[in-house]
């Protein structure tokens, strides 16, 4: 799907399923991988690649905010961003991302009841504020909040990440991979370039597929009982 063919279209896709999410028991619901965090990381992606002295962001050493130029402007700002798609002549990196296969694929499933999570109240507001782009891999995995992940995973039998066997919160989750988000999310800004990005991409478009699948089961189940 065209970045601007999905702009142009867009909903939540919460509002879009609130139906279905219902019959599932949530009450309160939230995007799983939200449009800006994945668009963000990408433009900062491809500038990395770009020689010192030609890169259009910067960020303060080991430091997790991602600037505009010289300025205090975040890149992380639906404003800016939706500003900047709109405007006839890009900057490069915004050429280049949108010509993205991987990213026109995550696009074309974005709008899926498989990018629908059960959230609990207050929870999608403290995500958007709690400096990681919105990856719900360095949100639900910090040490504050995956007591809250784990209430969730049980209390709605969640598919939340299906081909990451590795990140399981109903055990250990004192373990590595409940850093600080913080840390996180420098360490996952430090190793960005293009090519993760792209295997991220398909990673992420992969996992909103497969709880496709699971929950419309799940739907169908729920309409016999």
């Amino acid at each position: 799907m065209e970045i601007k063919d999905f702009l142009e279209a867009f909903q939540p896709v919460e509002k879009k399923f609130e139906k279905e999410t219902k019959k599932l028991g949530w009450e309160y619901t939230d995007v799983l991988y939200s449009f800006l965090g994945i668009y963000v990381i990408g433009l900062y992606a491809f500038d990395k690649e770009k020689s010192m002295g030609k890169q259009l962001y910067r960020r303060i050493e080991d430091g997790f905010v991602i600037f505009v130029g010289d300025t205090n402007q975040r890149l992380y700002s639906n404003n800016y961003i939706l500003k900047r798609i709109k405007e006839s002549k890009q900057p490069d990196n915004f050429s280049k991302l949108n010509q993205l296969k991987e990213l026109k694929d995550f696009l074309s499933v974005y709008n899926s009841i498989g990018n629908v999570i059960p959230i609990w109240p207050g929870g999608n507001e403290s995500r958007g504020k709690f400096d990681c782009y919105d990856l719900p891999e360095l949100y639900f995995l910090d040490k504050k909040i995956a007591p809250w992940t784990k209430y969730l995973l049980e209390k709605y039998d969640l598919n939340l990440f299906p081909d990451v066997d590795e990140i399981n919160l109903l055990h250990g989750i004192e373990s590595r991979k409940t850093l600080k988000n913080k840390s996180k999310t420098v360490e996952f800004l430090d190793a960005l370039d293009v090519e993760s990005y792209k295997k991220y991409l398909v990673r992420i478009t992969k996992n909103i597929e497969e709880r496709e699948k699971y929950l419309n089961k799940k739907l169908d189940y729920c309409q016999l009982i």
